[in-house]
Formats: structure tokens, sequence, C-alpha cells
């Protein structure tokens, strides 16, 4: 009895430092996909920027970022998602 809990509990720490590896791996996946959307939307709006109606296409609605990707505890990971803040990025 005692060896299959002590195998049940190694299983649960192995899924859990798999969940957590997961989610730093979608930050960083995050993190591209972010920077090379501000990039689209800097040239977007550098060429078109006397063109106010495709202009406005290349103006984002997502928060200022510092370049940091951030690694959450596990309570964070289980809890449900925030809406994310709306800002400019210049």
């Amino acid at each position: 009895m005692r060896a299959a809990l002590r195998a049940k509990d190694s299983t649960q720490e192995v899924k859990k430092d798999e969940k957590r590896k997961a989610t730093r791996e979608r930050h960083l996946k995050f993190a591209d996909v972010y920077q090379m959307v501000n990039k689209i939307n800097r040239v977007g709006r550098l060429v078109f920027a006397g063109d106010p109606a495709n202009l406005a296409l290349f103006e984002t609605k997502w928060p200022r970022w510092n370049g940091q990707v951030t690694v959450v505890s596990e309570s964070e990971v289980d809890a449900p998602a925030e809406q994310p803040a709306t800002g400019d990025i210049g």
C-alpha cells in the first residue's frame, strides 16, 4: 500500500513539473507572438502613415509589455485567466 502511494505521489509530482514547463513554454511563445505583432504594427504605421483608413488597422489595443516572461506559481496556473489590460503601445 505504501509503495503504491509513493508511486502515485511520484507520478503526480512529474505531472506538476510538466504542467509548469508547459506554462513557461506557452509564455515564451506568447512573448514571441507579441513581439512579432508589435514589429508588424510598427512597420504598418510607418508604411501607412499618410493613409488614415489603413493606418487604423495597425493601431494596437495590446497592453504595454516590459519584455520579460513571468513564471507563474501553480496556483496561478490553475486560476481562471484575467482579461488583459488595455493600453497603447508606442
